[in-house]
């Protein structure tokens, strides 16, 4: 019961879906090249057919570890900076300040640790909150590992321009192969983009919430035997 109790539905379709459409994208990029062959025998019924969907999954959870540092990169590109290390709304710093010092104490905490502290405190403290966070971090993830996927399908297309080279001509090949580069670039762009957009959505909803929360007192009672931290560090 507690494995099935920690299994979320969306975290598998996160990581299933880009598994899917990298793995289709590896067996095209296959048929193209001599390995083709071990297709031919290969039999698709119900049995295989639950093998290829946890296949799907693992290659989903493998190219996760790929998109996730591809999709970074994009945004230092793109000069988007990371959504974590700041505040929002904007203009809210001062009051996000006082309001984690007077939740976890006088230490001084900025950048992620910041955004993790009150992201856990959210969670814990206000449920409804949190699912809309969980929302657009769900988002996030699932548009970051379609990077892996999109790079897959950019290798896939350019072998088969390749091939279109030498069955018609070199500028067909070329053409195909432009056409490709641009493709995924544009996808690229998009996904990096909406990625930052869905961090920027979960950051602005956690601080949000955060705030609201220190306002109404749920946050009250943190300090060592159910010493209220507004006595110890005052309002």
């Amino acid at each position: 019961m507690g494995a099935l109790s920690r299994f979320s539905l969306t975290d598998f379709l996160v990581y299933l879906f880009p598994g899917i459409v990298t793995g289709v994208g590896v067996y095209v990029l296959v048929l193209g090249t001599p390995l083709n062959r071990l297709f031919v025998t290969f039999k698709v019924d119900l049995w295989s057919g639950l093998v290829l969907l946890a296949a799907a999954y693992v290659l989903g959870v493998l190219v996760s570890g790929l998109s996730g540092p591809l999709a970074e990169r994009l945004q230092q590109l793109l000069a988007l900076g990371d959504p974590r290390r700041e505040i929002f709304p904007q203009g809210c710093d001062e009051q996000v300040g006082l309001a984690v010092t007077s939740t976890y104490g006088p230490a001084t905490v900025d950048g992620e640790s910041r955004f993790y502290l009150c992201r856990t405190m959210v969670r814990e403290h206000m449920p409804v909150t949190a699912r809309e966070i969980q929302r657009q971090n769900d988002l996030m993830r699932f548009r970051q590992n379609l990077v892996g996927a999109a790079v897959v399908w950019l290798c896939t297309g350019l072998t088969w321009s390749s091939h279109a080279a030498q069955a018609f001509s070199r500028t067909a090949g070329v053409a195909a192969a432009l056409v490709c580069v641009g493709t995924t670039t544009a996808l690229l762009v998009s996904l990096a983009r909406r990625t930052h957009r869905n961090r920027v959505r979960e950051v602005r909803e956690v601080y949000a919430a955060f705030l609201a929360g220190h306002a109404t007192g749920r946050f009250a009672k943190r300090g060592p035997g159910g010493t209220s931290n507004e006595r110890r560090y005052g309002k």
